[in-house]
C-alpha cells in the first residue's frame, strides 16, 4: 500500500537513496557530491537541507511502499502578489521517484498531498 506523508529527519538517508539510485557516487567526496547533484546527494548535505525545510514550515515529502520510502517531494510555500493581489502560493521544487518504480502513479500521489496541504494552508487551485 502506497502512504504519502511529510519527510522527517530520520527519513534522510532514504531520501538519499531514492535520488541517487542511479548513480554510483562511491568515489565522490561530499562536496563533490553537492556539486553533482545538489543536497541529496550525501547524507550530510541532504540533512541539513531536510532540516532546514522543517524549520522554515517549508514541506517535505516522502512515498512509502510496503514500509520501503520510493519518493520525495518538496515544496516551499510563500505569498507573492500577481495581478495586483497578493497571493498565497506553492512551489513544487523536487520530485523524484525512484526508478525502479516510475509510471506507477506515484508522482502523482505525491503532487495530491501537496495539493491537500495546499488547500489546509488556505491556498486556492
Amino acid at each position: 500500500m502506497l502512504t504519502v506523508r511529510k519527510a522527517t529527519l530520520d527519513d534522510v538517508r532514504d531520501i538519499v537513496s531514492v535520488h541517487t539510485a542511479d548513480e554510483d557516487l562511491s568515489s565522490l567526496s561530499v562536496g563533490e557530491r553537492y556539486l553533482h547533484g545538489g543536497p541529496w546527494m550525501s547524507v550530510e548535505t541532504c540533512s541539513a537541507h531536510i532540516n532546514a525545510l522543517l524549520i522554515e514550515k517549508q514541506l517535505p515529502v516522502v512515498a512509502e511502499l510496503e514500509g520501503r520510502v520510493v519518493g520525495e517531494a518538496e515544496t516551499f510555500f510563500s505569498t507573492e502578489p500577481i495581478s495586483g493581489k497578493v497571493l498565497k502560493i506553492a512551489h513544487i521544487d523536487v520530485i523524484e521517484v525512484h526508478p525502479d518504480f516510475r509510471r506507477a502513479g506515484i508522482g502523482r500521489a505525491l503532487v495530491g498531498f501537496i495539493e491537500n496541504v495546499a488547500i489546509e494552508r488556505g491556498l486556492s487551485l
